[in-house]
């Protein structure tokens, strides 16, 4: 699900931020019309598997009018299939433009605010059909408007999508706010920050916005939905292919601004979606930061376009992108959107004076799917009250060349067979033919075995001009002797949270030194030793994989039975009495760790209902392991993460350890608002507050434990963390580890 947000900061002095409240009350006026609150909206969808799909609404509100939809019913229909759908509110955020020391009328203010509502909801359709349409209506929308003709009546504001669900594909996703405000003489850029995650093609296009009919508004001369506000060269520039927008507004106006995508797949056309848009062009003087077209020290790969760059599965592909602020004295951030969507690229910046700064994008592409790999890049500057900010995006295209990995392996016969993967193409042909013992059904996959080292050369069906052709040498080791000893048999009977001691003694001396790689590695004291402790709260198998100096690895397991828990009971009941009194004794029963993640190797999504913005990263630290959860998003996604529903009637502690960003890459220092909240909700109800914990207090992991108070003591409660505000993508990060309810 996304939530635009837009967080300003305040740097200003006390002088200058009192001029600004006396112009922009001129500027932007609180209003009070008839019921008119519509300012924007995007409906967009993910495929789940099996035809279950997942609709998120983006609904942009005017706050100076009436509330937003509680839970809108939207409408689906195909010639097979037809029914309508609730999608229940999710969440909420101001994304004004103002900095955060200015009142909007979204919290009481003077001065115009808008929100985004977010709703989600699934349903399940018949995938027989592939002409499916749904849409979501509104009425009134805000006014005044500048450049439509509303003909004295506000009209409804109506967005519709298109799908085929016989192709299992989700819509393109937005990551950029589409309620910007600009500042008048300046030269502006917009880009949606889309990213499609199947790797679609993407066409863009300008259309008339939709009343509650589905008809055309009409614009007012000399306006067109090709020409929608007043441009100072007469001009409004429109990449079909990427959607950007490029103009100098000449006078303050509110203008609308409606964007279709479609989407294809293979030159058939799969679905489309609508984004209907709203700029605030105000009297300011702000120029927004210049990203200079062309990209410097290209390093693998071939520059297709100024923002389109084909590479191979085998390169590594490095650039730097230079930005600069046209106003002097201020002070530039960059972040890019690579955790999201390009693991295993980075991106660092490096400032050059005050205006100018420099960010380095490096990619090993291995693991990404070929086709568009859209990177996005968000510059901003410093100056308050009106923090302007410059998105772009580059086409990372990964052609279809045949790149086998790994490079090398060893095997020896006490292994299992060796596994070979290969990317690149649809078909591949393998030689020589001797020890492939299996392969998959296009031989992208094989498992060999070989007798003595060799060579395997695979061939792909690739037709661009990256190779087609590569090789993976395949070592013939010697074996070596193992055993694994626990401390009576294999299979022992322990209460919960007892110890036992598993010792690993390879008895084969030659082929040292040994490493030891143990799975599960959660309730071990240490999972790369030969003799780790092991704690299970539950039946656990634990496998072993030892593998000699000559790269031979073999694996083995050992079970333990868990016969038992231990009960923690919490005995409640009147503990004061007159002689002769009576009371009634409760007893609620419960068990440690009920719940618990430490985000190693990964999240642990059977602990977790919901994640949101969050993802299990290295890049603030950890407490524990190589990962914590890491709050960042493009500024479209709320950052939260919801806990599975618990039995919580026995009361005790949820537990975990806290950090904010502290001004490193990827870790950003959060500023004054941009606090976590810790939330309860019982039954899948309200969310209700627990705690706050505020920016500045927590700069290193701080260990937490937060009380289960009597109201959230239920049989279904769940707890939410979430942050309240954030800048976007690379900004205003927090991470949480060792996440645990101890009841």
């Amino acid at each position: 699900m996304m939530a635009f947000t837009k967080h300003l900061r305040q740097e200003t002095s006390i002088a200058f931020y009192t001029l600004f409240v006396i112009v922009i009350s001129t500027l932007i006026p609180c209003k009070n019309l008839d019921a008119s609150h519509a300012a924007g909206a995007d409906l967009q969808y993910e495929c789940l598997g099996n035809g279950e799909y997942r609709f998120t609404l983006n609904f942009y509100r005017d706050c100076d009018s009436i509330s937003a939809p509680t839970d809108p019913d939207i409408p689906i229909s195909s010639s097979c299939f037809s029914d309508t759908f609730t999608l229940p509110k999710d969440t909420v955020y101001e994304i004004t433009q103002v900095c955060s020391d200015v009142t909007t009328s979204c919290n009481g203010g003077n001065y115009q605010g808008f929100e985004n509502h977010i709703y989600s909801g699934t349903i399940t359709l018949d995938t027989t059909c592939s002409d499916y349409t749904t849409s979501f209506e509104v009425s009134n929308r805000n006014n005044p408007v500048d450049n439509l003709d509303f003909s004295g009546v506000n009209p409804a504001l109506f967005i519709d999508v298109s799908l085929d669900p016989t192709v299992c594909n989700s819509s393109p996703l937005f990551s950029t706010t589409p309620i910007p405000y600009l500042c008048t003489g300046s030269q502006f850029s917009y880009n949606h920050g889309t990213v499609d995650t199947d790797g679609d093609s993407l066409s863009y296009s300008l259309i008339y916005p939709l009343d509650g009919s589905g008809s055309p508004i009409p614009y007012v001369s000399p306006y067109s939905h090709t020409y929608p506000l007043a441009t100072q060269s007469g001009n409004f520039s429109f990449d079909n292919n990427t959607g950007e927008m490029s103009f100098t507004p000449t006078t303050a106006q509110t203008s609308v601004v409606t964007v279709k995508v479609d989407e294809y797949r293979n030159g058939q056309l799969i679905g489309s979606i609508k984004r209907d848009m709203q700029f605030q062009i105000v009297n300011c003087a702000n120029n927004q930061p210049t990203v200079v077209d062309t990209i410097l020290n290209l390093q693998g790969g071939q520059m297709i376009s100024n923002n389109k760059i084909e590479v191979c599965p085998d390169d590594s592909l490095s650039f730097a992108i230079k930005a600069f602020d046209p106003d002097s004295g201020q002070t530039l951030k960059m972040a890019a959107n690579i955790d999201q969507y390009m693991p295993g690229a980075s991106f660092d910046t490096v400032l050059n004076g005050t205006d100018t700064i420099l960010g380095v994008f490096s990619l090993n592409p291995i693991g990404l799917e070929a086709g568009s790999n859209v990177l996005k890049v968000t510059v901003r500057d410093d100056k308050c009250p009106v923090l302007s900010s410059q998105t772009v995006s580059y086409n990372i295209f990964l052609l279809e060349g045949t790149f086998a990995y790994p490079n090398e392996k060893a095997y020896c016969p006490a292994g299992k067979p060796k596994e070979i993967n290969v990317l690149g193409g649809n078909q591949y042909s393998w030689q020589p033919k001797s020890g492939i013992v299996s392969a998959n059904s296009d031989s992208s996959t094989i498992q060999v075995s070989p007798n003595t080292p060799t060579t395997y050369i695979v061939e792909g069906d690739s037709s661009s001009h990256c190779q087609n052709r590569d090789t993976v040498f395949v070592d013939r080791v010697p074996n070596f002797s193992q055993t694994v000893v626990p401390l009576s048999i294999d299979t022992i009977s322990e209460c919960q949270n007892t110890q036992f001691d598993v010792i690993i003694n390879p008895s084969d001396t030659m082929w040292g030194p040994y490493s030891f790689d143990w799975t599960p590695s959660s309730s071990l004291n240490n999972a790369s030793i030969k003799n780790p402790i092991a704690s299970p709260d539950e039946d656990t198998t634990y496998f072993l994989n030892v593998t000699s100096d000559t790269g031979c690895t073999i694996r083995d397991s050992v079970s333990v039975v868990v016969t038992s828990q231990i009960p923690d009971p919490l005995i409640t009941g009147d503990d004061i009495l007159c002689e002769g009194d009576s009371t009634q004794l409760n007893v609620e029963v419960c068990y440690s760790n009920v719940l618990f993640d430490d985000f190693d190797p990964k999240t642990d999504v059977s602990q977790w209902a919901s994640l949101s913005g969050v993802t299990a990263s290295p890049n603030c630290g950890a407490v524990s392991g190589s990962n914590a959860l890491w709050f960042d998003n493009p500024s479209g996604t709320p950052r939260q993460a919801v806990t599975k529903s618990l039995n919580t009637k026995g009361g005790g502690n949820l537990e975990f350890y806290l950090k904010e960003g502290a001004g490193g890459t990827n870790c950003e220092t959060p500023d004054a608002g941009e606090d976590i909240v810790l939330e309860y909700a019982n039954n899948a109800g309200l969310w209700n507050p627990i705690d706050t914990f505020q920016t500045g207090n927590y700069t290193s992991f701080t260990f937490i434990s937060a009380p289960i108070q009597g109201v959230a003591q239920t049989s279904n409660t769940q707890f939410r963390f979430r942050q309240l505000e954030t800048t976007g993508i690379g900004f205003d990060n927090w991470a949480i580890d060792d996440v645990s309810y101890q009841c």
